[in-house]
């Protein structure tokens, strides 16, 4: 069970699993509404990250990662 406040997220129910150098990350795409400083707000693709393994700093308490890239070289493998 997943405890978290948003109350506009949509679980996709697509599992992900992402490698880094260090680290990795599992969990389930979904989307959510976002809304950054004065900007409109917008529905963008999130992950819930369910599982981590060296991937957050200890002690950080952070809950997640924004990830922005070029399309060229955004790359996700989605999995069973």
């Amino acid at each position: 069970m997943f405890c978290f406040s948003s109350r506009t997220f949509e679980n996709l129910s697509t599992y992900l699993h992402v490698k880094y150098t260090q680290g990795s990350w599992s969990g389930f795409l979904g989307t959510d509404v976002i809304k950054i400083a004065n900007f409109s707000t917008f529905r963008s693709n999130v992950a819930l990250i369910t599982e981590s393994t060296h991937f957050f700093v200890n002690g950080s308490n952070w809950q997640g990662i924004l990830g922005l890239a070029y399309r060229e070289i955004a790359e996700v493998s989605f999995c069973c």
